[in-house]
């Protein structure tokens, strides 16, 4: 948090507490979800690019968050102009370190516990924990971590997103968007700038109308 000084809207340390332990914090408004139940199409596609920026400004500071989720994303401001940030850097590591280790004793995480024959094929059959399917597979396979593992998380964040839309001029081109996020090996996981891009560039697709609608963030099945 100190080293971050307010990069990425991350919560600025406003005072520390010995006993008992505490921390005070700015604070920055309420989670992204409750953005989602009551912006338009266009704040939408907006948010996801303030979101990459957002989420550069915190990467330029060589830092992963790792944990990256609807409530782990704040916004302060309006619905018309908000200031998104992210919070909860619990899992937060350097670029390049190992997650885990950083959450865990070393003891829970042994290398005797490595399977020699897994380090051949760092992501072979690597999957997100079911836990916690918002985190890149490297961060379960216990490997290095990098910016590509927040793009993972952007993208399940995206994947939730339109799977509880039916504006299908959206859920098309952001589904696509959302699996390239979601490849497995890192290398193949676009930039955070690629994906603003690609957001960009469906904004001047959609017509004015399509833009002024509402969007449909949580779909009532019917039965």
């Amino acid at each position: 948090m100190l080293e971050l000084n307010g990069a990425g809207g991350v919560p600025r340390l406003r005072a520390v507490c010995a006993a008992p332990p505490a921390l005070l914090q700015e604070y920055v408004g309420i989670t992204y979800d409750n953005f989602l139940r009551n912006c338009s199409v266009e704040n939408f596609l907006n948010s996801l690019t303030s979101i990459c920026e957002r989420l550069q400004e915190v990467h330029a500071k060589d830092i992963v968050h790792n944990d990256l989720k609807f409530n782990n994303i704040t916004y302060t401001g309006t619905i018309i102009e908000p200031v998104f940030h992210i919070i909860d850097l619990g899992w937060a590591c350097h670029s390049g370190q190992v997650a885990a280790e950083q959450v865990f004793p070393d003891s829970v995480y042994s290398d005797e516990e490595e399977d020699e024959d897994d380090l051949s094929d760092e992501y072979e059959g690597a999957a997100s924990d079911d836990r916690f399917p918002w985190m890149a597979p490297e961060n379960g396979a216990r490997r290095p971590v990098f910016c590509s593992g927040d793009v993972y998380s952007l993208g399940y964040i995206l994947d939730i997103a339109v799977w509880r839309c039916d504006q299908t001029f959206l859920t098309e081109p952001l589904t696509k968007v959302s699996r390239l996020c979601n490849a497995k090996d890192p290398a193949r996981r676009p930039s955070l700038r690629h994906v603003a891009m690609a957001v960009t560039f469906l904004v001047r697709q959609l017509t004015p109308q399509q833009l002024r609608e509402t969007f449909v963030f949580e779909v009532r099945k019917s039965g």
